[in-house]
């Protein structure tokens, strides 16, 4: 977003990227690593307090499925932060940095997202596009997320060699789990992983993206993206400040952990940006999944 397209001054301009644009290994790495670390520890505990088929195991397996589920989210969020070198201003250790913390838990490897997102904001509401598909058929929600699954891998390009990285990463990291506590424990997280990713994500990922954008609003960014604030945006379908998608248009390469903080500040001061779409209510997103209008 341009100084002429702001209502900053040029004084609170600089201040903004001043206060809020350093990449940082230490915040990409430890909110990584916390959020990675949470997932596995409510599943081992999980897999380890499994006691046949009462209510407290299956609430305990739900819970632990749906935080596995918000972690992989939380890293695929990563990726996409790590896609603009928000964790360092060197791109071969921001790469390797993103691939090893984030991108290998969840079939990514950044190089190849970033080509693909890198069309949505340089082609943005034009025909090269590759998000503008996903909202073709919103009165199909099921079909739709079934084709957008698999159309996003192959954007991503996740191909053999990706797929081959994260399954061997999960899979040494069980083995190990087998070796330190049990093959029951290994297998029952391994259970919890796969409802996690197959059944869980791609419904989170659905729901998450396309309350993101409405083409049919305005040509521009600012007038056809939203901003999902509610409670269950920042904890289940945004873990990763995603939720501030517009704020994320308008300056891509501003760190996520600052979304928040840099937000407020534009709230305070930039009257086009407080114009824009900022959703508080889940109700409202939901809405805008079967085509309603914001």
């Amino acid at each position: 977003m341009s100084i002429s397209e702001s209502s900053l001054t040029e004084k609170e301009h600089k201040e903004f990227f001043n206060l809020f644009f350093t990449p940082s290994l230490t915040q990409f790495v430890g909110r990584s690593l916390l959020s990675t670390l949470i997932a596995f520890a409510v599943a081992l505990m999980a897999a380890k307090y499994w006691d046949g088929n009462s209510l407290i195991t299956w609430l305990l397996a739900a819970l632990a499925v749906i935080l596995f589920a918000i972690n992989l989210r939380f890293q695929e969020n990563l990726v996409h932060s790590g896609s603009h070198y928000c964790a360092s201003d060197n791109h071969t250790i921001n790469d390797l940095l993103v691939n090893i913390f984030a991108g290998i838990q969840v079939f990514q490897l950044v190089k190849a997202y970033r080509m693909s997102h890198a069309m949505h904001h340089a082609y943005f509401g034009e025909e090269n596009d590759p998000c503008m598909a996903r909202y073709k058929n919103q009165d199909q929600p099921f079909t739709n997320m079934v084709a957008m699954t698999f159309s996003f891998y192959k954007q991503i390009h996740a191909n053999k060699a990706v797929i081959l990285m994260t399954v061997l990463y999960y899979a040494g990291l069980y083995a190990l789990i087998a070796q330190l506590a049990s093959s029951e424990i290994a297998v029952r997280l391994t259970m919890i992983a796969l409802v996690a990713f197959f059944l869980v994500l791609p419904a989170i990922r659905y729901i998450a993206e396309m309350a993101e954008h409405d083409y049919t609003l305005s040509d521009s960014e600012l007038g056809s993206t939203f901003n999902n604030l509610s409670f269950v945006d920042r904890w289940l379908f945004h873990p990763a400040s995603d939720g501030y998608h517009l704020l994320h248009h308008l300056y891509p390469t501003l760190p996520f952990w600052n979304h928040k903080k840099a937000h407020e500040f534009l709230m305070a001061r930039d009257e086009k940006y407080m114009n824009g779409y900022h959703r508080t209510s889940t109700v409202e997103k939901f809405k805008s999944l079967i085509g309603e209008k914001a």
